[in-house]
């Protein structure tokens, strides 16, 4: 039977968290929301303790999908610290402004004031 990317997507996204992760991810999430961990410091504190605690030792992707699909069933509150803790979105990268400053500036810096360009001995 063929699947679609969306199937794809989905059957990934469910193949994240094994079965038997689902309880003591699940205690992860109920004791971080009334934790309400307020930085990144914070966070790993809760998550190092839980790991001692419990013994096990999830990726934070997984302790995210376990998070969303609770709140999603309603079966925590929704904690906005706690997600953009576990949620992180990557920041524009400002790998192309070397270059264009590079370009714009007509001359490599190693060579201002060599010999033989404007303002350098002669």
């Amino acid at each position: 039977m063929p699947t679609t990317e969306l199937e794809d997507i989905y059957s990934r996204w469910d193949a994240l968290v094994p079965p038997d992760l689902v309880a003591p991810l699940e205690a992860w999430v109920l004791e971080l929301v009334a934790r309400r961990p307020s930085s990144e410091r914070e966070l790993q504190a809760c998550m190092t303790a839980l790991r001692r605690a419990t013994k096990v030792t999830p990726q934070k992707s997984q302790v995210t999908a376990v998070y969303l699909a609770m709140l999603a069933a309603g079966r925590v509150e929704a904690c906005p610290e706690l997600r953009s803790l576990l949620v992180k979105k990557s920041s524009k990268s400002q790998s192309g402004v070397l270059v264009r400053r590079r370009l714009s500036d007509g001359r490599p810096a190693r060579l201002a004031g060599a010999r033989g360009s404007p303002g350098g001995r002669r």
